[in-house]
């Protein structure tokens, strides 16, 4: 399954004003930290807010969710004794919240969904969206990941002796993609999910170019990265953030990377990105 890749970004590398990019001021004022670098990242993903209105599906996933905004609602919850609540936290700390709040800029009413796992919620939002254009014949979609650290997950994190290991970071990470190529086009998706037996058979059984051509390589030598996530000192957004930095490699380097994430869950993810 494939796709073409338009544009990327990361809330690391927003240029414009948040201002301009979220021009509703009562809004962003509503909006948490990470809820509003996140919609940010999306819009400059889209190079505007108008091009919103284009999309047939906006996919999004994270590992966590928005926790500051669930720990200000459970706060809420415990001091006001379970009344008189503010709803806002409540309704913010959902975890479709980002992909809802990127639709409302435009109020399109397209496919919207969020995938959350503790693993591969990135991997799972880009097969969806390989699979709508398969089956829908969908063309514009905006793919992305969140993910945010409070201190309350540092402390915990430190209490199952996991403060070393900076196991959550903030970060989100914002891809358009299309069904067909185009003038904007700057790298090909090319996905495959293997179990672990699969993908064993396919190490033990085969030389080194059948190896490639099952991982949907196009190229006789791409530079191949298995467990790409281990490269980045956060666990949860760190798929994405090698996805991230896998296609600007490809598109300043003008090379084939491929990617395979092994999970505890006996699932392998094999993700090809190949210059156009």
């Amino acid at each position: 399954m494939k796709c073409y890749i338009s544009n990327f970004r990361s809330d690391k590398e927003i240029y414009n004003d948040i201002k301009l990019l979220i021009p509703d001021a009562t809004m962003r004022r509503r909006m948490s930290n990470v809820l509003k670098r996140s919609v940010a990242t999306a819009v400059e993903c889209m190079n505007g807010i108008d091009n919103i209105a284009l999309l047939d599906a906006i996919i999004t996933s994270s590992s966590l969710g928005l926790l500051a905004d669930s720990e200000k609602f459970l706060k809420n919850v415990v001091d006001n004794e379970e009344v008189l609540i503010n709803p806002t936290p409540f309704i913010q700390s959902t975890f479709n919240t980002v992909g809802a709040q990127i639709a409302l800029l435009k109020h399109n009413n397209c496919y919207n969904v969020t995938f959350v796992n503790r693993y591969h919620p990135f991997e799972d939002a880009l097969l969806d969206a390989l699979f709508l254009i398969d089956d829908e014949k969908k063309n514009h979609f905006l793919i992305g990941h969140f993910d945010e650290v409070t201190p309350t997950l540092q402390t915990i994190s430190k209490r199952f002796d996991l403060g070393d290991k900076n196991m959550v970071d903030d970060g989100s990470y914002f891809f358009h993609c299309t069904a067909q190529k185009s003038v904007d086009s700057i790298a090909l998706l090319n996905m495959k999910l293997l179990s672990s037996r699969d993908y064993n058979d396919i190490n033990s059984n085969m030389s080194e170019q059948e190896k490639l051509m099952c991982f949907g390589a196009s190229t006789a030598s791409p530079l191949v990265v298995e467990n790409a996530y281990q490269n980045y000192n956060s666990f949860f957004p760190a798929s994405a953030t090698a996805f991230y930095y896998a296609v600007k490699k490809v598109v300043n380097e003008k090379i084939e990377m491929v990617l395979i994430n092994k999970y505890p869950d006996n699932s392998v993810f094999v993700i090809s990105v190949t210059n156009v």
